[in-house]
C-alpha cells in the first residue's frame, strides 16, 4: 500500500473538530462511569476501617454532610483517575472509555507517552480542563477547551505536552449506547444518593 492510500484511510477516520470534543467528553464519562465501583468499595472499606476501629467515627459524620461527602468523593474520583488514565495511556494509548469513543493519545512523533507524561497530562486535564470538578467552573473552563479544541484543533494541555490525538470514527449506534448508558447510570446513581439510608 502506498503513502497516499495509508493517508487516505487515515483521513476517512478522521473526526471533525466538533465531533472531537463531544467523542472525548463521552470517553472521560465512560470512564468514570467505569470507575464508579471502585469509590464504593472504597467507601466500604473506609466503613470496616471505622467499625475495626483503624479510621476516626467522625468520618461517618462526614459522610452524611452533603458538601463533604462530595468533595470526599471527588478527592477518591481524582486519586483513581490519576492512576487510572496514566497507567492505560502510558500502556495501550487510550483508556477504556476512550477506546469504546475511538479515541488514542500519543506523543507528536506516534509513540507512546511514559507514565509520567500521561499523568502531567491528566493533571492538567483534571485542573485546566475540568476545573477540578467545582462545578460552575468545570462548566466554564470546559467550554473555553472546547472552543480552543475546535478553533486550533488541540487543546491546550496536548499543546503543551507535545501530544497528539487521534480520532477513528465509530459507528451512530455505539453513540446512542453510550450517551443512553452514560446518561441513565447517573441519573440512576444520582435518584439512589437522593434515597433516605
Amino acid at each position: 500500500m502506498t503513502a497516499a492510500a495509508v493517508e487516505a484511510l487515515a483521513l476517512e477516520y478522521e473526526r471533525s473538530r466538533d465531533t472531537q470534543a463531544w467523542a472525548r467528553w463521552f470517553a472521560r464519562a465512560a470512564d468514570a462511569l467505569m470507575l464508579t465501583p471502585f469509590v464504593f468499595v472504597a467507601f466500604a472499606m473506609l466503613g470496616v476501617l471505622v467499625e475495626l476501629g483503624r479510621a476516626p467515627v467522625e468520618i461517618y459524620g462526614w459522610i452524611e454532610q452533603p458538601i463533604v461527602a462530595g468533595i470526599m468523593e471527588l478527592g477518591m474520583m481524582f486519586v483513581l483517575f490519576a492512576l487510572w488514565d496514566p497507567l492505560f495511556i502510558s500502556n495501550t494509548g487510550t483508556t477504556p472509555g476512550k477506546w469504546i469513543m475511538g479515541v488514542r493519545v500519543r506523543r507528536a512523533d506516534g509513540s507512546k507517552l511514559s507514565f509520567f507524561r500521561a499523568l502531567n497530562r491528566f493533571v492538567r486535564v483534571w485542573f485546566i480542563g475540568m476545573g477540578a470538578g467545582v462545578p460552575l467552573l468545570t462548566l466554564i473552563l470546559m467550554l473555553i477547551s472546547r472552543a480552543k479544541l475546535v478553533s486550533d484543533g488541540v487543546t491546550a494541555w496536548d499543546e503543551q505536552l507535545n501530544c497528539k490525538v487521534e480520532h477513528r470514527k465509530r459507528h451512530p449506534a455505539l453513540w446512542v449506547l453510550v450517551i443512553v448508558v452514560v446518561l441513565v447510570v447517573n441519573l440512576g446513581l444520582r435518584i439512589l444518593s437522593e434515597l433516605p439510608a
